[in-house]
């Protein structure tokens, strides 16, 4: 029996969908279309498997068992997993303001190297940060600039209204002098500078035991900030911080109840036991790596380390899974009959492809904006997901002491006591967003190496590397991929031999083996095929067009890139584009091509429409012959009728029309899925209607073309 709807949500129709809101954890759900399809079915009260899938014949199994798990883990359902964890959102302990916890290895003093003052824009702007550069005139750092407005512009920013952002000037912050570093601090000292900029790189985390300090690890000069700071004192940092604290500086809040993976919860003294235990093994491994140091090292010390946190915590989720004695509804066996759970190295490689593929997105956007510098950044880091996921076998060089290793240790250490991990979504996600942060660093800090000839990695590459990837992942276009891929990636970054399972949430149905499952990358190709179909429709219109008033004795107009492209893709086929005989006719041009199951047509174009209402494989031609009509118009879709010279139709060869993979079933001949069977059907009423309103279309004079003489 599946589980039903909890009783006490509520549901809310939305311009983006249904929105289902759950008055105990606050949380308010956008449900997508899938999902809302299961949804109003199980509000309906279906509560068997058979009658589910009866009432959602649009979904594939992979589909339901993949929507179901995810509304499991929301906690919408009624389920045993729900009454587990009910009692954690009842009693739920408030964050406060204080103590501020700094760990003694973590504090920073700036060295105004101003790499991080580059490629932002900084703000919110106070009045009073505003009046020092209108009274220091800060604002000529802008060439372009007539009066101090010139220098910041109003942004609604994190829920302010009109908030000042300083402008950027070469991809440099407007007050950033490359002699003086920060105007502002040199002209009016350091406490008029901005918010942010006072707090950076430091985090703060509200908890219910007090304010826990991070660092942001973009900055280009850590080692040496970190260095320097070593001689302030835990305390000292607090002081400064707290007045920033009560000034609005920007903090986060752990989660009450937190979250330890997809729909699993722990208390309070659990976080505290996790927290203490991860501090230590990382101030272990930090002990041991000083004790080891050498000039060049082989043994990664950070690997062990942030193994050892990630087997601890999925230690700590087998126990949590085996507590949930009910869900044996949601096995994937009961859903997904013959198909097989996809391999890790299914799920790796299809990771990586969706991963490179949104930094090039990424690096499209700061291309299209002249962020050069950014793009080259992203463009490298494609290169490096190269090297790590295996494709491109660089050699892995020696490190050059230990500052390298001990700056991953550091980041990993920064990630755990200031209770980031969780904030990324949850503790599981949290490593495994971690792991793959510090693996890609140690890639990119290796390609460097090698791109330059070195046979050894020094602590500024690695340094480097850490700050680059940190900020890639965080770009909208790569977080929103990692956010998708949650479920695959606590897998991946599991340890090794560990079969996937439901806590680490849900898969994608794409990547489920079964043949009547919703494939997406053959979707994304069949739709790409689609559309080389239509191009080289309208290149092959154009091309017949040209040719025929060559012949007729008439000036052809210029070829278009889209038939100069249509030569070379015929020419590369070894069909000859620009061969034509004079007993060929022209006609039965490529309308389109099949997306799943719907045929695409080429719009206004009666004679294209006609060709596709008759039966497959018809001789006949829809365009009239010589003296018919004095010459077919051209559609909608560039294909083009016209007559001979000597009297005799010419033909244009068809190219070769780009179909589906071979094993995907097309419209008319053994439709799978609902899916598929759906759009077949929605295709075969199309069709008819197309027929009906044929009927009353007048045939052109003198009749089709003649059959006489078709090959």
């Amino acid at each position: 029996m599946v589980p039903q709807l909890r009783p006490d949500v509520q549901s809310l129709v939305d311009p983006r969908g249904l929105i289902v809101y759950d008055p105990h954890t606050g949380l308010r759900v956008l449900l997508g279309p899938e999902s809302t399809v299961l949804w109003n079915a199980m509000a309906s009260g279906v509560a068997s498997e058979g009658a589910l899938r009866l009432a959602t014949p649009s979904l594939s199994d992979a589909q339901r068992f993949v929507r179901l798990m995810q509304l499991d883990q929301a906690l919408l359902l009624a389920s045993p997993r729900w009454r587990r964890q009910e009692h954690l959102f009842h009693a739920r302990a408030k964050s406060v303001d204080s103590p501020i916890y700094v760990h003694p290895l973590l504090t920073h003093q700036c060295v105004r190297c101003g790499s991080s003052c580059q490629e932002v824009h900084v703000g919110p702007v106070s009045a009073l940060t505003a009046a020092a550069i209108r009274t220091h005139e800060l604002w000529r750092g802008d060439p372009h600039a007539t009066r101090a407005e010139d220098a910041w512009v109003e942004a609604d920013v994190g829920g302010v209204k009109g908030a000042l952002m300083l402008q950027q000037v070469d991809g440099r912050c407007v007050v950033w002098d490359r002699d003086k570093g920060c105007a502002i601090q040199s002209a009016a000292g350091p406490k008029l500078k901005p918010v942010p900029c006072l707090q950076y790189p430091y985090t703060l985390t509200r908890t219910s035991k007090g304010v826990y300090v991070g660092l942001q690890v973009s900055c280009r000069s850590l080692p040496q900030s970190l260095k320097e700071g070593a001689a302030l004192r835990p305390t000292e940092v607090a002081q400064s911080l707290a007045p920033l604290l009560m000034a609005g500086g920007q903090t986060q809040t752990l989660p009450a109840p937190a979250p330890l993976s997809a729909g699993s919860y722990i208390p309070d003294t659990a976080i505290e036991e996790w927290w203490r235990w991860g501090v230590r093994a990382l101030e272990r491994a930090l002990g041991d790596l000083e004790q080891r140091a050498r000039e060049f090292m082989d043994e990664r010390r950070w690997r062990a380390a942030v193994r050892e946190l990630n087997d601890y915590a999925h230690e700590w989720l087998l126990r949590v899974d085996e507590s949930d004695t009910g869900e044996e509804w949601l096995e994937h066996e009961r859903w997904l009959s013959q198909s097989l759970l996809p391999t890790r190295q299914d799920v790796r490689a299809s990771f990586v492809d969706d991963l490179q593929l949104s930094l090039q997105e990424a690096a499209g956007l700061h291309q299209r904006e002249g962020r050069w510098q950014e793009m080259k950044r992203l463009e490298r880091l494609y290169d490096a997901v190269e090297v790590w996921a295996g494709r491109w076998p660089v050699p892995e060089a020696r490190w050059r002491g230990h500052g390298g290793d001990r700056l991953l240790l550091l980041t990993a250490l920064e990630a755990v006591y200031s209770h980031r991990l969780f904030l990324l979504g949850d503790l599981i996600y949290g490593l495994a967003h971690l792991r793959l942060h510090l693996e890609l660093a140690e890639s990119l800090a290796c390609l460097s190496a090698h791109l330059s000839g070195r046979a050894y990695v020094d602590e500024t590459e690695v340094n480097d590397a850490v700050a680059l990837v940190y900020r890639a992942l965080r770009e909208p276009a790569v977080e929103g991929t990692l956010r998708r891929w949650a479920g695959g990636l606590r897998w991946l970054m599991s340890p090794d031999g560990v079969p996937y399972r439901h806590g680490f949430g849900t898969l994608e149905p794409h990547l489920f083996k079964h043949p009547s499952h919703l494939m997406h990358k053959q979707l994304v190709e069949r739709a790409q095929q689609a559309e080389r179909a239509q191009q080289a429709e309208r290149a092959s219109g154009e091309l017949a067009a040209a040719i025929t008033s060559a012949r007729l004795g008439e000036r052809a107009p210029t070829p278009s890139p889209a038939v100069i492209k249509a030569e070379e893709l015929a020419r590369a086929r070894g069909e000859g584009a620009g061969e034509l005989g004079a007993g060929d006719a022209l006609g039965a041009l490529p309308l389109g091509g099949d997306f799943e199951g719907v045929s695409v047509l080429s719009a206004h174009d009666p004679a294209a429409l006609s060709a596709a209402a008759a039966p497959k494989g018809s001789p006949a031609d829809p365009y009239p012959a010589r003296g018919a009509g004095g010459g077919a118009g051209a559609g909608g879709g560039g294909a083009a009728g016209a007559e001979g010279a000597g009297g005799a139709p010419i033909r244009l060869r068809r190219p070769a029309s780009p179909l589906a993979p071979a094993g995907v079933a097309r419209a008319g001949g053994g439709l799978s899925s609902p899916y598929d069977q759906a759009a077949g059907a929605r295709a075969a009423e199309q069709r008819a209607r197309v027929s009906a309103a044929l009927q009353h279309v007048a045939p052109p004079a003198g009749g089709p073309a003649s059959e006489e003489g078709e090959s």
